[in-house]
């Protein structure tokens, strides 16, 4: 099971925002006559992501909580008094923190200014040969 934050989503009957939903991906298994007690322990996350491509920064952040490993469930008779299946949800001492950034349009200038650049070079020292080893064949031929 993952709690996720989300942007508001309004649901279809009524106008009011929901800002939390239920993704599930535990399950809890009861009969009968057996109930089953599942603890589940939520970290809280931040998301800090920088969504400009210009020089300058523009920066998002979104907070929620998530469920950071499988449930753990413990089985029991049921009773009257027990209930089929009880959950749990307690507080992680863990926290995740993620920062993201996209590529600056200036790092992909640089990074075509610096490749031209090399390729100058490159074509600078070939013409530099080029021209010395013209003027050695003509020296060798000559003498």
């Amino acid at each position: 099971m993952t709690i996720v934050y989300t942007n508001p989503v309004i649901s279809p009957t009524e106008k009011n925002y929901l800002t939390y939903y239920l993704e599930g991906q535990d399950y809890v298994i009861f009969s009968k006559t057996q109930g089953v007690e599942s603890v589940y322990e939520m970290a809280d996350f931040t998301i800090t992501t920088d969504i400009s491509i210009w020089p300058f920064s523009d920066y998002t952040v979104d907070t929620g909580a998530i469920i950071e490993n499988k449930a753990t469930n413990h089985p029991f008779s049921y009773s009257n008094y027990s209930g089929y299946a009880n959950l749990y949800f307690s507080k992680s001492p863990n926290s995740i923190y993620i920062n993201r950034e996209v590529q600056k349009i200036s790092a992909v200038f640089s990074y075509i200014g610096g490749l031209v650049g090399a390729l100058t070079a490159v074509l600078f020292l070939l013409k530099k040969y080029t021209d010395t080893s013209f003027e050695i064949a003509i020296a060798k031929s000559l003498f």
